[in-house]
Order: C-alpha cells, then sequence, then structure tokens
C-alpha cells in the first residue's frame, strides 16, 4: 500500500509518503498442526502531525481478537516505522487427541506469539508531551498466548502473557 499526500490539493499543508507491506502465510506441519503468519512492515517518510503517525493497536476488552496485541494498552505506542509480527499454531488436538476422555471434546491447542518493533524520528515527535505515549525502539514489544479453540464447536480461550 502506497500513500502520497499533495499539499495544497483540498486546502492540505502535509506533503508525506507512507509504504506498507503486509504478508499473510499459511504453513501447513503435517501432524504438528497448522502455522499461521502475519507479518506487516510500515514507514512514513516526511514529517506528519501527531494524528498521522502509526499507532498499534491494542486491547482492554476481554475478548480476543487477531488483529490486535491483546496485552497492548489503548494507544500505548506511537510509531512512524515499525515491523509487526503474528504468528499462530494450531496443533490440531495433537496433545488432546491422546487423552481418552478429552479426545471426545475434541477440543484443540493454539499457542500464539505477538511481536512488535518501532520507532519515532525524531522530525515526527509531537511537539506536545503525550504522556500517554511511548515509543518501542528500545526494546520490541512481545506477548505469547495458549490457548484452547473449539470449545462446544465455537467458542476459543487464551491466555496471554507480556514478555516485554
Amino acid at each position: 500500500q502506497y500513500v502520497h499526500a499533495f499539499p495544497g490539493f483540498m486546502g492540505g499543508q502535509i506533503r508525506y509518503d507512507k509504504i506498507s507491506l503486509g504478508m499473510n502465510y499459511r504453513i501447513q506441519a503435517g501432524p504438528w498442526g497448522m502455522s499461521e503468519l502475519q507479518t506487516t512492515a510500515s514507514q512514513i517518510f516526511g514529517s506528519v502531525p501527531f494524528p498521522l503517525l502509526d499507532v498499534p493497536r491494542g486491547n482492554e476488552t476481554p475478548f480476543y481478537s487477531a488483529a490486535v496485541f491483546t496485552t497492548m494498552n489503548f494507544f500505548e505506542f506511537l510509531t512512524d516505522r515499525f515491523v509487526s509480527v503474528n504468528y499462530q499454531h494450531h496443533f490440531m488436538g495433537l496433545f488432546f487427541n491422546r487423552l481418552p476422555l478429552i479426545k471426545r471434546l475434541r477440543l484443540r491447542e493454539v499457542v500464539s506469539l505477538n511481536a512488535l518493533w518501532g520507532d519515532l524520528s525524531t522530525t515526527n515527535l509531537p511537539e506536545v508531551p503525550v504522556n500517554t505515549f511511548t515509543i518501542p525502539n528500545r526494546k520490541p514489544f512481545a506477548e505469547l498466548g495458549i490457548g484452547i479453540e473449539n470449545i462446544a464447536w465455537l467458542f476459543r480461550v487464551d491466555l496471554f502473557y507480556r514478555l516485554t
């Protein structure tokens, strides 16, 4: 995805370019199950005001969504360039199918790893300090989750732990 802002168009005063690349990949692992890998990279070229910077999506609700970071707070990080990785491995009952009583429930195991590396250039630092945001440039944000899916053929329960 490519975005270019034209100064002067419809009264706009900002000139910048933004490039975003994304990839989704599914890996079949035979008897070990199936993996899903989603990566996204983005960079903003030029100086942009605070509202146009990238804010990774956090989640403070008890509901799971694969499109957000589960243990990240809303508006926790602010970046103008980042790389994110979301990895899930579905074991498809590899372990639970070995237990006779659990096998009848057809529960499935899943593990998740989500990570974000990002930075904010000095040209895009907000003029007014914003206390709620941090910049993940020292160490990446990472979280690890384990879960059980196919509960009553409908639900999934995950436990996530914030690694950094």
